[in-house]
């Protein structure tokens, strides 16, 4: 005669057994779709969080395909949708779409459309944007040395002072230009993360290993 004590027992055991049996099938499952998978690569991809101000890496996997331009231009699209942790937002405006993308010794550039200007909050500028795509390509791509953006077909100045001059004036355009009020027009010029601030000349480090924004990085 099996008592109540040795029923729970046994029910015990059981729920032991299934969940053991739960997480073998499981670990199979996924052994099995990893062999008959193509070769899968860990990559981090950084995301400004709106809490720390900070970038912050999220962990994908990714399948490896023939080459660096192919594994970048997988990167970079799913770095373009949007994140996984709640804390995260975007890390290119919304808009943005990547137009072009060819690397040649060791120099990656990269084309994205207009929308990598449009104002989405006030707390990261387009520069610090661009540089967590910058950091997550160099992140994963250690024999990437360097990186040129071009905007809606126009590319960064390598000079500092010109680079900023020039930014200011898209920014201005792609986002002032286009409000009907002049009182809204001002607000955002005040408001933003650009605009609102005097011309810096810490700007536009697109090589692997220079010396980062250490507020944002």
């Amino acid at each position: 005669m099996i008592t109540v004590g040795e029923n729970s027992g046994l029910g015990s055991q059981r729920l032991t057994v299934l969940i053991a049996v739960a997480i073998g099938l499981v670990f199979g499952v996924s052994l099995f779709l990893f062999l008959i998978s193509d070769q899968w690569e860990r990559r981090v991809l950084f995301f400004p969080n709106l809490n720390s101000l900070k970038f912050e890496g999220e962990v994908r996997f990714m399948p490896e395909l023939g080459s660096d331009i192919e594994n970048i231009r997988l990167l970079l699209g799913d770095l373009l949708l949007v994140p996984s942790n709640l804390g995260n937002t975007n890390a290119m405006p919304i808009s943005t779409e990547l137009d072009s993308l060819m690397l040649s010794q060791n120099v990656l550039y990269v084309g994205f459309s207009a929308g990598a200007f449009s104002v989405e909050n006030n707390i990261f500028s387009p520069r610090q944007m661009l540089q967590g795509v910058a950091n997550t390509i160099f992140y994963n791509f250690n024999n990437i040395q360097e990186i040129r953006f071009f905007i809606n077909g126009n590319e960064l100045a390598d000079n500092i002072p010109a680079a900023e001059k020039q930014m200011r004036s898209q920014v201005l355009r792609q986002n002032i230009g286009v409000l009907p009020d002049l009182t809204l027009a001002v607000k955002t010029a005040r408001t933003h993360p650009v605009l609102s601030r005097a011309p810096r000349e810490d700007i536009f480090f697109f090589k692997n290993g220079a010396h980062y924004d250490e507020r944002i990085f």
